[in-house]
């Protein structure tokens, strides 16, 4: 069970599936099991994307610290038994996007899943900015849920949503970079640190960072936040992590400091879409 929960990385899907949630309850603010059906479907898709990435770089992920325990870079689970859940995972999780949600949600759930592994996993062996047309893959969970729920795909609720967790997939992996870029070499794999110094790295992950904070104030000025309450914890929230994640430009930069502020953009992230979920409620 222990190799499954790693091969699925739930722990990381499971906010990616509230995405999806914010997306659906956005369009329509009811929790019913049409709403908890489709989270699960989504959940289900991206742990099968996860199963089948770490089917294709089984031997990369062995290279790497970081990656090194996963199931099958220790060889404690087979190639087969991952493949097996992989397609359990991906034939249920597209049912229930079909069931439960609409032909198109689970067509984005699909293209999501090709784009992920079919683009962005190949990209990473080529490029050391795969990961800018690979965030597209962190936008598209609300678009599943939107749709989902019976909203049209050019909704400019929908899409500024997308918008933001897209541009903040981007400094996402870029920090990880900034702990793990040795790993990455080791592994062959081209990454910013052969392009950038490890302080212009930081600098273009600032500007990135930033980027995303304001991309979330655009939920406010948009109107798509309309609580007055909701719309200025949103603006102290942002300016606040603003001042915060200036100290990325400090001179003297740790993997112990880089770690928080990577859990401290991700927990920006999770509580702007929280806030949207209780904006709705108090409308």
């Amino acid at each position: 069970m222990k190799d499954f929960y790693r091969l699925g990385k739930f722990s990381i899907i499971f906010p990616v599936s509230f995405t999806a949630f914010t997306g659906y309850f956005l369009y329509r603010p009811i929790i019913d099991i049409n709403l908890i059906m489709v989270v699960a479907g989504v959940f289900l898709l991206g742990s099968a994307a996860s199963a089948l990435n770490q089917i294709q770089e089984r031997d990369i992920d062995a290279l790497m610290e970081r990656t090194r325990k996963r199931p099958l870079a220790v060889r404690s689970m087979t190639r087969g038994a991952a493949t097996l859940f992989f397609f359990i995972t991906l034939l249920s999780g597209s049912v229930l996007l079909y069931i439960f949600g609409s032909g198109l949600s689970m067509s984005i759930g699909l293209f999501t899943i090709v784009w992920y592994n079919g683009l962005y996993t190949y990209l990473k062996r080529l490029t050391a900015f795969a990961a800018v047309p690979g965030a597209l893959t962190g936008a598209m969970p609300p678009l599943i849920g939107w749709t989902a729920a019976g909203g049209q795909l050019t909704d400019y609720t929908a899409l500024l949503l997308s918008f933001l967790l897209f541009i903040g997939q981007v400094p996402h992996f870029w920090l990880l970079i900034l702990i793990y870029g040795n790993q990455y070499k080791k592994a062959g794999l081209p990454n910013l640190t052969n392009v950038f110094t490890l302080k212009q790295i930081t600098r273009v992950t600032w500007a990135w960072i930033m980027a995303s904070f304001m991309a979330a104030l655009l939920l406010a000025w948009f109107g798509i936040m309309q609580n007055e309450t909701v719309r200025l914890v949103l603006l102290l929230i942002t300016l606040s992590s603003m001042i915060v994640f200036t100290g990325l430009l400090a001179r003297k930069l740790t993997p112990y400091k880089i770690r928080i502020y990577f859990i401290l953009l991700n927990s920006y992230f999770m509580l702007v879409m929280l806030l949207l979920v209780i904006d709705k409620i108090a409308a």
